[in-house]
């Protein structure tokens, strides 16, 4: 992923420019925020057709398939229908410019649609998950990553015009939404002969509904922030400065995931120390981790100061990297208070306390959007970030509070009875 990044957002600036580049981002990434209006439906589709499964309760598990598709459906719906009459009214809010409005229209359309269809694909994902068949998985992925950038790049080399090249983009991305939900069914419908839609019964219809009852705060919260500061962006200082923010973005998201994905082979060991009561040693590898992530972040952090300018100027332009330098400063520093996060997640998971993370979402996206009122205004784009580091402080304080309220020892071992129902 990180190699075909690399390669594609360099020829995508090239040919269509920072600024559509911009636009590029901000739809591709919308895609991604749709995602979260799902309401934790995929992990409840992932947790009990991987029990059903386990157990060989086959009807009980095209159940769950079935209550899946229905809910995106429903969902789905309503949000296509919004966008196709409301679509000019969205696009001309966000003020994209003359040059980008037209064309804004027919691809927000065409987002919801691939939304739609990625949400129905999610459903056979996550029925490999439940066979466990990662490396189908990885391997369907990894290919169609792969035939993505190629065809990308095709297009972006072909003599059209700015407008046409957009378009065909989009087009790209919804025929390969259309093939990757094809490619799925097929593997899952494999593997899983019994597969069909059947009508749910109440009781597998009420273990659905109470798991959603529990993800649904999780997932609106960070609905309600996903895409906020992109719009604030396009809406105020326009495409180009869109597009610069996006790339540092994204690279900072490489960063903080290379971060988290380190530290993430820790989370079973957590975990067992817990279930065996090993408070004391449970507590000196949670403070050790806090420590040796929090030193990891300072290092990829001046890593990426120290190389930014000589590689971003060789493989973009040195314009670029001077406009992009200004923004990756603030992020390099948004990844160092950033650093403690992951392991928080994986504490609070591993001692089964998520009303925690809630509260930490809570806390986070509430002070997150008071701090782009206060901040933007005299920050500008930084201030978005500034407001996201207060944030990350904020959330901080409350769980080291909530930690020495009643002493370690006593908040990991009420958690225990307290959070084991949820």
């Amino acid at each position: 992923t990180l190699i075909i990044f690399l390669i594609t957002t360099k020829i995508l600036i090239e040919e269509i420019g920072v600024d559509g580049y911009g636009f590029y981002m901000f739809f591709t990434s919308l895609i991604g925020t749709f995602g979260l209006i799902d309401l934790g439906m995929g992990m409840a589709v992932s947790k009990y057709l991987s029990e059903f499964l386990h157990h060989k309760k086959y009807d009980e598990a095209n159940q769950v398939i079935t209550i899946a598709f229905i809910f995106y459906i429903i969902i789905g719906i309503p949000l296509f229908i919004i966008i196709l009459f409301f679509n000019s009214n969205i696009i001309n809010f966000l003020n994209f410019g003359s040059k980008f409005s037209d064309m804004g229209s027919n691809i927000l359309i065409l987002t919801s649609v691939i939304f739609i269809i990625n949400m129905i694909s999610t459903i056979m994902i996550n029925t490999l998950v439940a066979f466990e068949e990662w490396k189908k998985i990885s391997l369907i992925n990894i290919v169609l990553k792969i035939l993505n950038a190629v065809a990308l790049v095709y297009i972006l080399r072909l003599e059209l015009i700015l407008e046409e090249k957009i378009l065909y983009i989009f087009l790209l991305l919804f025929g390969f939404s259309i093939f990757k939900a094809i490619v799925y069914f097929f593997y899952s419908k494999n593997i899983f002969k019994a597969l069909s839609f059947v009508k749910p019964t109440l009781a597998v219809k009420e273990k659905m509904l109470k798991f959603l009852k529990v993800s649904s705060m999780q997932y609106g919260l960070s609905l309600s922030i996903g895409h906020l500061d992109k719009f604030i962006i396009s809406k105020f200082f326009g495409l180009e400065a869109l597009g610069v923010y996006s790339f540092v973005f994204n690279s900072f998201v490489y960063l903080y995931g290379f971060l988290s994905n380190l530290f993430k082979i820790f989370l079973p060991k957590l975990s067992k120390l817990h279930g065996d009561k090993n408070i004391i040693e449970l507590k000196n590898i949670f403070k050790k981790l806090l420590l040796y992530s929090f030193l990891t972040s300072i290092i990829l952090a001046a890593g990426s100061l120290i190389i930014w300018s000589p590689f971003i100027g060789v493989y973009i332009s040195e314009e670029f990297a001077s406009k992009s330098f200004i923004f990756m400063q603030i992020f390099a520093l948004h990844l160092i208070i950033r650093s403690a996060e992951p392991i928080f997640a994986y504490f609070f998971n591993a001692i089964a306390k998520p009303s925690v993370l809630v509260a930490n979402l809570v806390i986070g996206s509430t002070s997150t959007i008071i701090g782009y009122f206060i901040f933007v205004p005299y920050l500008d784009i930084v201030g978005l970030v500034v407001s996201q580091i207060i944030a990350n402080v904020l959330v901080y304080g409350y769980n080291f509070y909530k930690i020495r309220k009643n002493g370690f020892y006593e908040f990991t071992k009420q958690s225990q009875y307290l959070d084991s129902s949820i």
